[in-house]
């Protein structure tokens, strides 16, 4: 009678999930309006 053959157990890999990296949102500028000069009349 030959011995059975024992199918080795498949480990399966770890899922590693991706480290969430918070994206910052741009911190955007505002326009600086220069002030229109001094009309002299």
């Amino acid at each position: 009678t030959p011995e059975p053959t024992i199918p080795e157990p498949t480990t399966p890999e770890p899922t590693i999930p991706e480290p969430t990296i918070p994206t910052p949102e741009p911190t955007i500028p505002e326009p600086t309006t220069p002030e229109p000069p001094p009309i002299s009349t």
